[in-house]
Order: C-alpha cells, then sequence, then structure tokens
C-alpha cells in the first residue's frame, strides 16, 4: 500500500512535466498573502490551485546571482542567539506550476485538528487565528480531494502582520515559492539546524522538529519576534 508521501509524489510526476517546471519556475512571492486569506482561504473546501513544491516530488535549483542573496546576521541578545538571516534582494518572475487542492477550514475547538505544539510566543496584536487542513487528489480522474497534504495556522491581525505555520508528519508543507540552500547560511537553535530567508517584509524557514516538517511565513514580523517564536516552538 502506497504511503501517503509516496501518494504525493506521484500525483506530481504523472500530472506534471517536471523538465518544464524546471525550465519555468525560479521563485513566486505573493505580495500580500492577507488580501488571498480574507477572499479565498475563508471558504470551505474550496478547490483552489496553489503554486506548490512538495518535498520528493520538485527541487529548483535556482542561481544564487538572480536571487541576489545577501547573509545579514541578527543578534538576538535576549535568547542569547544569532539568527543568519539569508536575504532575497531580487524577485523574480512567477510560476506557472500549479497543484489543484482543496482546503478545509477547520474551528478552533475541532479536536481533529492535528497541532504538535503548545503555546508559543507570538505578537500580542496578532489575535485573530485561522485553521486550515490540505487535501489533494490522487490523480486527474479522482473526484475526491482525500490524500492529506498538511495542516496550516494563520495568526493574524488582519491587516497586515501575520504568522503561518504549516506543518506535515509525511511530507514538506506545500508552499508558492521556494529558495535554493546553496551558499545559504545555517541558523541553530537548540541544537536543531535551520535556514532563514528574507524577502522584503516577509521571512521563511523550514525545519524538522520532533517528527514533524514544519514551514513557517511570517509578514510584517521583526526579527526578534521571529526569533522568539522559533525558541517557543523548539522547546
Amino acid at each position: 500500500m502506497m504511503t501517503n508521501k509516496e501518494k504525493l509524489k506521484r500525483v506530481i510526476e504523472e500530472e506534471y512535466d517536471l523538465e518544464k517546471c524546471y525550465e519555468e519556475i525560479i521563485m513566486k512571492i505573493y505580495e500580500s498573502k492577507q488580501e488571498k486569506i480574507n477572499k479565498v482561504w475563508k471558504w470551505s473546501l474550496v478547490p483552489i490551485c496553489l503554486a506548490a513544491l512538495i518535498g520528493g516530488g520538485l527541487f529548483l535549483k535556482l542561481q544564487l546571482n538572480k536571487n541576489g542573496l545577501k547573509n545579514k546576521p541578527f543578534v538576538d541578545s535576549i535568547n542569547n542567539v544569532t539568527l543568519n538571516i539569508n536575504e532575497i534582494d531580487n524577485k523574480s518572475g512567477s510560476s506557472n506550476f500549479k497543484l489543484d487542492a482543496d482546503v478545509k477550514v477547520v474551528e478552533q475547538n475541532d479536536i481533529n485538528f492535528l497541532k504538535p505544539f503548545g503555546l508559543i510566543d507570538l505578537p500580542s496584536d496578532l489575535i485573530k487565528t485561522y485553521n486550515y487542513i490540505f487535501y489533494f487528489r490522487e490523480n486527474k480522474e479522482s473526484i475526491n480531494y482525500d490524500i492529506l497534504g498538511n495542516y496550516e495556522i494563520v495568526y493574524t491581525d488582519d491587516f497586515e502582520r501575520e504568522v503561518s505555520i504549516k506543518y506535515s508528519e509525511d511530507n514538506k508543507p506545500i508552499r508558492d515559492y521556494y529558495f535554493s540552500e546553496e551558499g545559504s547560511k545555517i541558523t541553530k537553535i537548540k541544537e536543531i539546524e535551520l535556514k532563514i530567508y528574507k524577502y522584503e517584509n516577509i521571512y521563511f524557514t523550514e525545519f524538522v522538529y520532533n517528527g514533524y516538517n514544519f514551514d513557517i511565513e511570517t509578514h510584517n514580523i521583526t526579527e526578534q519576534e521571529l526569533s522568539n517564536l522559533l525558541f517557543s516552538i523548539l522547546k
């Protein structure tokens, strides 16, 4: 019997020309993810097309000179750590690579919504919380979106500031852009290695912790707030 990760990988391999995707996709960053949340993600089980990369399915070998990657350390004296920020100065063209998925909006008190972490250190103004589960179908002929992709929790002020935490046991959570790891510097927090990227007001990082693949993206969050958040998750 195929595992969830194997099914997700097969979906990509069967439905997309990976060589064409390799040529076309460089990086995609949405200027306002908040607008997407307000207008789309509050609908329950709405089929949407997401520019996405699944762990094991596709890796983009981006050229660092095109990205304009710069390493800018942030010294956090409160948590006694240095965050190595890999800053992207140059925005590249958008991708045509899309993945068909259903997004289910989950109530806050739903006991079936998996959450692999407890209380975390968030900015006090992020008072709104939205929970989502991403589902995929096995192939184009299937009418059922029954392959679990990943979970996501969004903490926001419903205006400009936001923290999005995605996680999955089986694969890397989907997202709409990707950075090459070549030449980027590692940050180490409590023996966990991770790489932090920045583009304009967006921070992104991913790591594996306690058996889960985490993918974190923030908008208009300070470096200190980011550091506090990461320390509270990596307990």
